[in-house]
């Protein structure tokens, strides 16, 4: 026994070490629980220091421990209360209750007992909040429906109220009763508990009993303790079928969970851990219910591809420790009937955790489809020998189709080139061996090279499209193909596998010659009577490839350098005629610059456009110029249309993000494009660099440094910008 405990902290110490949010800290816990943790270290305890453990765990001094006890655990879980100066009260029918009133004898006393059995109380005694001192209640077998006036007892250590008639039970009627140990409500009539109960409980409560009820369904917060110890939640014997999470409650890494206990929810109806991922409770978490003995017999527990997660996340845990507490036997599917998953875990026998498929999930009718998580999440449509004369035009929606279309008579690939290429992409292999193929199209082997594996073995194929070069070697299995060959199919030497290779086996292509049988590879061009190639016909084709090719070159080079060329052959065009101006011309320039830069106002209303002006030049700045109330857009149109130069000022501001810039850089760029008459300067103010939109317009400027920057050295920018003016 001692090798076996340390083998089991051997490897809880290593799991902390590696994952340590997965299985409970210590940091924070006394160090008088440690034996809870670390049962090693718990080498039967003396009385005294058990109850010393039980008196600084709950900080009651009313609190015993059984005598036969060797262990916290059993320590706490045996408790008994003792109190030295208690009482027995009794009830009595009184004048001005309405029910049943509690009386007690003319002594005084600490606490009391109140016991009143198979007595027809339809509610709690009238006068109960009376008697806060009540340590231990027994209404058991009476016709009590509502228990919330308990909440107001707060020195009660005990409640049994088995066999009444509760129906509901809400989530803060026991939340402050610190002292409240045992609650006993087995028998009743108990159809719904209000979620967020037990996972908020923090004090001495040990025992919770509610079965023999009539719940249906259980919340995962009345399932998860968080105090540090708890000894038994009953939930056996009701008519649980599912786990909800009404509160959206998940578990964090931080969060701790109870260190021991005994949870039981056996003979239920609970067919799958639906409190796992979408419902509260992280996969990754589970080890930190190790140290819990969790009873699961006697339920309709469906052992399908949906346990798979939980049964996986256990895995490494179970195969390492001798003893888990966990007792779960599967009722379905069929083959896993009565079968223990710990046994199913502890064997590797996860590839049994599968999900069957039905018509619904688009089965084809002969075939058997299942869902397998354990080998690669994949999904197998299994039909060998089925009858199948054509390929199903439905297969099931997963990802990870393994199929198995052998021993069938299919004659014909129509039904793979009909699918579309989003349901190609989600087979993996497709095996089509042993059935009645004689040829296969190039749209049917261009859906193939979506498939990573496919088999058409022993087959009636006797000629193979060139298209097939699409597709790897490995990649398609062809088997021993016998065709008279010829010499187009040449290319086949190239194609198949080569001898090192693993699928050197895939694909055998042999030639009947001459009454032989060779393979394609010891063929040569002179066995099949072919032709030498025309040098000049191959010199011919080359000239031409070459030819087109350099076409493509120049014509991808012109259109990259579009703008650039235009703005070259329109200089080159103006210098050998002047182009005419239209009639209409009404303004010699249109600056358009960021009117909310400062600086950029400052230099063109005080030094620049004066200059112009000075030298004749009419010049419009829409922001000191437009007409008080007018359309922009319309009469940024009409001055822009009657304006002869365009100066475009480019600042940090306006590097592609102002829109009405962005719209008098389209206009000025169509009007220079259109009308060689125009002109078109850029000033770039702030060494502005291209973004995509200024690329769009003034690309070919930049690039043929046709760009006046603003800071030159020579001081001398209007001079410049004057001899660009028309």
């Amino acid at each position: 026994m001692r090798i076996r405990i340390n083998m089991f902290w051997e490897f809880i110490f290593g799991i902390l070490l590696v994952h340590s949010d997965q299985y409970p800290k210590l940091d924070n816990l006394p160090p008088y629980l440690i034996p809870l943790v670390y049962p090693e270290l718990d080498l039967n305890p003396s009385a005294d220091l058990l109850q010393k453990v039980l008196q600084a765990q709950f900080r009651r001094k009313d609190l015993m421990c059984s005598s036969l006890s060797r262990s916290v655990p059993y320590c706490i879980c045996t408790t008994y209360q003792v109190l030295d100066n208690i009482g027995m009260l009794s009830l009595k029918k009184m004048s001005g209750y309405k029910s049943e009133a509690i009386v007690r004898s003319t002594l005084q006393h600490s606490n009391y007992y109140l016991e009143s059995r198979h007595n027809n109380l339809q509610n709690f005694p009238s006068n109960i909040c009376e008697f806060p001192e009540i340590a231990h209640l027994d209404l058991s077998y009476n016709k009590i429906k509502d228990v919330n006036l308990v909440s107001c007892i707060t020195f009660l250590d005990t409640l049994k109220l088995q066999h009444n008639l509760v129906e509901y039970l809400s989530n803060e009627t026991f939340i402050h009763m610190r002292l409240l140990r045992v609650i006993n409500l087995s028998h009743n009539r108990l159809k719904f508990i209000e979620p967020g109960f037990l996972i908020n409980v923090n004090g001495s409560l040990l025992e919770f009993d509610v079965s023999y009820n009539y719940l249906t369904s259980l919340d995962i917060t009345n399932i998860i303790w968080t105090q540090t110890i708890f000894c038994k939640a009953n939930f056996s014997h009701n008519s649980i079928s599912s786990i909800t999470n009404e509160l959206n409650w998940r578990s964090q890494g931080k969060l701790e969970f109870s260190f021991f206990g005994r949870l039981d929810g056996s003979y239920n109806n609970l067919t799958y851990f639906s409190f796992f991922g979408e419902n509260g409770l992280n996969v990754k978490h589970i080890g930190k219910l190790y140290g819990w003995r969790i009873y699961a017999w006697h339920n309709q527990w469906n052992c399908d591809c949906k346990i798979y997660p939980f049964a996986k996340a256990s895995e490494m845990v179970v195969k390492m420790v001798h003893t888990i507490n966990f007792f779960l036997t599967c009722e379905s599917p069929r083959h896993l009937r009565k079968k223990a998953l710990l046994d199913i875990i502890k064997k590797s026998e996860l590839d049994q955790l599968i999900c069957n498929l039905s018509l619904a999930d688009r089965c084809p009718p002969q075939c058997h489809c299942f869902y397998q998580p354990a080998i690669g999440n994949r999904t197998v449509i299994d039909c060998p020998g089925s009858g199948l004369t054509r390929i199903p035009s439905a297969l099931p929606l997963y990802d990870n189709l393994q199929i198995d279309f052998t021993n069938n008579s299919i004659r014909n690939l129509k039904g793979i080139s009909q699918f579309g290429l989003e349901m190609v992409e989600r087979i993996k292999k497709l095996d089509l061996s042993n059935n009645q193929i004689i040829a296969i199209s190039d749209l049917v082997l261009d859906r193939f090279r979506k498939i990573q594996l496919v088999n058409i073995t022993s087959n009636a194929i006797k000629r193979i499209p060139r298209s097939l070069q699409m597709l790897k070697p490995c990649q398609i299995a062809l088997g021993k193909i016998i065709m008279k060959c010829k010499c187009e199919d040449l290319w086949l030497k190239i194609w198949l596998p080569l001898q090192y290779q693993s699928c050197t086996g895939n694909t055998q292509i042999v030639c009947e010659h001459n009454g032989l049988l060779r393979p394609i590879t010891e063929m040569e061009k002179v066995d099949l009577g072919c032709s030498e190639t025309n040098n000049n016909a191959s010199l011919l084709n080359m000239s031409i490839c070459s030819a087109f090719a350099a076409v493509i070159i120049i014509a991808s080079m012109v259109f990259k350098l579009r703008y650039e060329c235009f703005i070259l052959t329109r200089s080159i065009f103006n210098f050998c005629k002047k182009p005419v101006a239209p009639h209409c011309i009404k303004h010699d320039i249109y600056i358009s610059a960021n009117e909310d830069d400062p600086l950029v106002r400052k230099w063109l209303l005080t030094s620049f456009v004066p200059y112009l002006e000075r030298k004749g030049f009419d010049v419009f700045i829409f922001f000191r110029d437009s007409a008080f109330g007018a359309p922009r857009e319309q009469e940024t149109i009409d001055v822009m249309s009657k304006s002869r130069n365009f100066i475009i000022l480019l600042s940090d501001i306006t590097n592609g993000t102002q829109e009405w810039n962005k719209r008098e850089w389209r206009y000025a760029w169509n009007y220079y494009k259109c009308d060689f008459s125009r002109n078109l300067i850029v000033i770039n103010y702030d060494f502005v660099k291209c973004d995509d939109f200024v690329k769009k317009f003034f690309r070919g400027f930049f690039t043929l440094r046709k760009v006046i920057n603003f800071s030159n050295f020579d001081n001398k920018i209007e001079e410049d910008i004057l001899t660009f003016l028309k």
